[in-house]
């Protein structure tokens, strides 16, 4: 064989990978997209137990894999929406479906993959319902993800008849403790460099469709290997989180280390066991990678709270833990308790916008990227908080209200609306910041001062806003009235501000480009405090206001409906925590004294 043949082959190997990895990819997306927002909403409402979660997890990794299933999970803890004990069950059970979906793709109908291709292709193409085209989307993933098997197993067999694929594989025997080791390192690094365990495996159903292994006890340890390195996802992932965002993600690090060790020592058992259910190597390798899982999961879940104890210990932080979600399923049947609820989320969504506006605008200050990642992953969070807030008042409104509760549940959801884009003018902060830098656009101290105390009265507004969402205000209107008129002070110093500086623009003391840039950043802080401005003028309702008489109240059902909750009778408005949002303030506000200059020198 050439040595241009060889490298035809080896480009057909790493094609037929690329088709593989970008088939599950546009399959997750499809699912992703059919599932809505129902498969984020699952999460938070089936964890009341180990069994639930894990079954909820289950659900989530066959959909969508489990490094994305790991983000999904490090998402709602950095929400506040779960905590690291009850995404434990639920890490177990997202490991486990994935291997489940891979299971699917372990039988040889590698060859109907046009088939699928077709389908899908013309699904997508024809149709113009969503529901339709997304169904579409996951079976032209499905065929293609076939199809990047079929060519990587096309590939293999004459590179394992030319004798170039045994070197690379002669040293990966789980039968002995130095090719185990071997083997679990080099497959994680490879996973790891994938950021998908799905592709590794794929990868080693080709392999073996091809004959390139002989025996079970080669492709053992890079299953485990695989389990591994697929957690760099969540690593990544869990950048720029709060503490137990990242826990999260070292707890599925140390899951699947500490299952792989067990497993490398009970391979024996499964030398013994996993033949007896098929001969088939690709069928012992998706059994491998399932059983080891599932054996892992059963130790580890009766054992998921000292597991947690365990990883807080190996992580230590003074950091406090993000506040818990306030929408409890048990408030649903008092409508006026569920909407105090809503009240004490919606102020915790409002004080994690604010706080983003800080991080960025301190980005901006001292000129430093650090805190550019926790804002975008906390815009997520705000989004993810969104549509559970929504998803809430939806059920919510299915009870039997008053006119009263039924109006303020629209206040609620246009104000959650409005916080929402609080959090997008806060990512588009960074991203204009980014911009400025990279275009080395720097401003004159005064410029930076008054863009700092335009900050600060836009901060005091959001402050306000934040504020005005405790359910034990008195008179929310009075609320308003504050946010109104600090919106007022607000608006005559954005006014004075780009006035000054398009004077700056025309003495040609700065031009046009700095001008640019100085004018994004008021326009976004404008924006800001408009939608602070709309969560006043709700509030102003005389309709936007709590009777404390009707909590614990119990609602009919609706009709249609059915009794999600228990009740909460004899609630009042202590057990609504007001003080858990003050570690959100951990000192993020740009201040003008110690900042790095914005000048060049």
């Amino acid at each position: 064989m050439t040595a241009s043949q060889v490298l035809f082959l080896i480009a057909t190997l790493l094609g037929g990978l690329g088709l593989f990895i970008y088939g599950m990819k546009i399959m997750t997306q499809g699912l992703q997209a059919l599932a809505g927002t129902r498969m984020r909403t699952l999460l938070s409402r089936l964890t009341r137990n180990r069994a639930t979660g894990a079954a909820a997890g289950t659900t989530i990794g066959f959909l969508v894999h489990s490094g994305a299933g790991a983000v999904m999970l490090i998402g709602f803890i950095n929400a506040g929406l779960l905590t690291l004990e009850a995404s434990i069950p639920i890490m177990i059970g997202n490991n486990l479906g994935t291997t489940l979906s891979m299971q699917l793709f372990s039988f040889h109908i590698g060859s109907y993959c046009y088939f699928a291709i077709a389908i899908g292709f013309l699904m997508q193409l024809l149709s113009r319902r969503d529901a339709v085209r997304e169904v579409g989307l996951m079976i032209l993933g499905i065929g293609l993800l076939f199809l990047g098997m079929n060519t990587m197993s096309d590939a293999v067999v004459p590179l394992k008849q030319g004798g170039y694929i045994q070197p690379f594989l002669a040293h990966t025997d789980g039968a002995t403790a130095g090719g185990m080791a071997l083997g679990i390192v080099l497959s994680a690094l490879f996973t790891g460099i994938l950021q998908s365990s799905g592709a590794m495996v794929g990868m080693l159903f080709a392999l073996a469709h091809g004959g390139a292994f002989d025996s079970l006890s080669q492709v053992f340890p890079l299953v485990l290997g695989a389990h591994i390195g697929t957690c760099v996802v969540g690593l990544f992932g869990s950048l720029g989180t709060n503490i137990e965002a990242r826990r999260s993600a070292v707890s599925h690090l140390m899951f699947n280390v500490l299952g792989s060790i067990a497993a490398a020592l009970m391979y024996p058992l499964y030398a013994m066991v996993l033949p007896l259910v098929g001969q088939d190597l690709v069928r012992q390798i998706a059994n491998a990678h399932t059983g080891v899982q599932l054996v892992n999961g059963l130790i580890l879940l009766p054992l998921a709270g000292p597991f947690a104890l365990l990883i807080r210990k190996m992580t230590p932080s003074r950091s406090a833990p993000v506040a818990r979600s306030h929408l409890e399923d048990d408030y649903l049947d008092t409508p006026e308790t569920a909407i105090v609820a809503v009240l004490q989320e919606t102020r915790r969504m409002a004080n994690l916008a604010r706080k983003m506006v800080r991080q960025a605008m301190g980005c901006m200050v001292r000129r430093s990227s650090d805190k550019m990642s926790a804002v975008l992953q906390n815009e997520e969070s705000v989004d993810l908080l969104k549509e559970t807030i929504n998803d809430y008042l939806f059920r919510v409104s299915r009870r039997r209200l008053s006119r009263r509760q039924a109006v303020i549940l629209q206040y609620l959801q246009r104000t959650v609306t409005d916080i929402e884009r609080i959090g997008d003018h806060a990512e588009n902060l960074i991203e204009i910041i980014r911009d400025k830098n990279d275009r080395k656009v720097w401003f004159d101290d005064e410029t930076v001062q008054l863009l700092v105390a335009l900050y600060q009265k836009a901060d005091h507004v959001l402050g306000l806003m934040v504020e005005s969402l405790n359910p034990r205000n008195e008179s929310f209107d009075q609320s308003a009235e504050a946010i109104m008129k600090a919106r007022e002070e607000y608006k005559a110093l954005s006014v004075r501000i780009r006035d000054r500086y398009t004077e700056r623009v025309l003495s040609r003391d700065d031009d046009a480009m700095h001008g640019i840039v100085h004018a994004s950043i008021v326009s976004t802080l404008d924006r800001i405090v408009k939608h602070s401005r709309n969560v006043a003028s709700a509030e102003q309702s005389p309709l936007f206001r709590l009777k404390p008489h009707k909590l614990g109240r119990r609602a009919e059902p609706g009709p249609g409906d059915t009794v999600e909750g228990r009740g909460a009778g004899g609630v009042d408005l202590a057990v609504f925590r007001t003080d858990d949002l003050d570690h959100l303030d951990d000192g993020d506000a740009p201040k003008v004294a110690g900042r790095k200059p914005d000048r060049e020198a």
